[in-house]
């Protein structure tokens, strides 16, 4: 991580961020003032170490080093583009180690929807995914009378997205905001914060703005065949156990908990049929209503819940992920 801060830092000097340079351009200032003699040779050390830099790291990436800033080079790739591949759409790879090609953009705005912080680009998905997601807004509108805010889906091909997500890769993934939108309301696409349902995320028990709709939502995502699962937060599983009937429905099994997910849940859908690249994960079998869904709230998982919001904290741009894609997935780079 110091290799990458370093050259990050090195690679990125303006005459105003405060870097050596500057710092032995004001030192000279100070001593000789604003001379010829000074200006040439600043001018000439600060062009010649930058080209410098440019060339090793061009030497670097050529040679196939693993320095991690030349593989955060590689991973950084992946936001640059602004629309999907041409072709027949796939699913490549895991949801956490793959890309997308013939990928479709879910509209901004629907009568149904609304896309948040669309400024990111992220709102690619494999087609199957933007008909699950139009019609389950569809439902849920028809049942609620609201519209409903969706968040993060895919880049336009996919891959890995720095630094919030694991998963989101292969354009099977979406986030969907448990609040929904009022009608006749504005929608404030850049500015509005999604808002937390949960009273303590190591905790059962829910805010008083969970309401029946929330509940309507998750079961009409949750319902639809495309959906393999919807992970949401440990006490919001916690309260749809205790609210529903035994048996319990089978829309109840495809929900369940993970860390996090306190103000959106996380809809992903199965690999599409003909989708030949995608890696399926094993669906659910259990409704996971008893001591597996109590293990969450056990002080094992609290230790767990410590140590990855350390590692959340500690992740940033600067410190590459490593991510194994498949070899389909370097042809997108180019």
């Amino acid at each position: 991580m110091h290799l990458v801060f370093e050259y990050g830092f090195a690679l990125g000097h303006t005459r105003r961020d405060g870097g050596h340079m500057n710092r032995h351009r004001y030192r000279h200032r100070y001593r000789y003032g604003y001379g010829y003699r000074y200006r040439y040779r600043y001018r000439y050390r600060y062009r010649h170490g930058r080209l410098s830099h440019y060339l090793l790291l061009a030497l670097l990436v050529y040679s196939g080093s693993n320095f991690a800033f030349a593989a955060q080079l590689s991973l950084n790739s992946w936001a640059g583009f602004d629309a999907p591949t041409q072709g027949q759409p796939d699913s490549i790879g895991g949801y956490s180690s793959g890309c997308l090609t013939g990928g479709l953009s879910l509209n901004v705005d629907s009568k149904n929807y609304h896309v948040m912080r669309p400024t990111r680009r992220r709102y690619f998905g494999h087609p199957d995914l933007i008909e699950t997601l139009n019609t389950v807004s569809a439902d849920v509108q028809r049942l609620t009378g609201k519209r409903m805010l969706i968040g993060d889906l895919s880049q336009p091909r996919g891959g890995p997205m720095l630094p919030v997500h694991s998963s989101h890769q292969n354009g099977l993934d979406a986030d969907v905001w448990y609040q929904l939108m009022p009608p006749g309301m504005m929608v404030d696409h850049q500015g509005l914060s999604a808002q937390s349902h949960v009273k303590d995320l190591l905790a059962p028990g829910l805010k008083a703005n969970w309401e029946h709709e929330q509940t309507l939502l998750l079961k009409t995502v949750a319902s639809h065949p495309s959906v393999a699962r919807v992970l949401v937060n440990p006490a919001i599983k916690h309260f749809l156990c205790a609210a529903s009937p035994v048996p319990r429905p089978s829309w109840l099994v495809k929900v369940r908990p993970w860390w996090g997910h306190a103000d959106h849940l996380h809809v992903r859908i199965k690999c599409p049929k003909t989708a030949k690249s995608c890696q399926p994960q094993k669906p659910p079998t259990k409704v996971a209503c008893d001591d597996e869904l109590q293990w969450w709230f056990s002080e094992e998982a609290k230790r767990l819940s410590e140590e990855r919001r350390i590692a959340v904290l500690s992740r940033s741009k600067d410190a590459p992920q490593p991510v194994v894609l498949p070899k389909q997935c370097q042809a997108l780079l180019r």
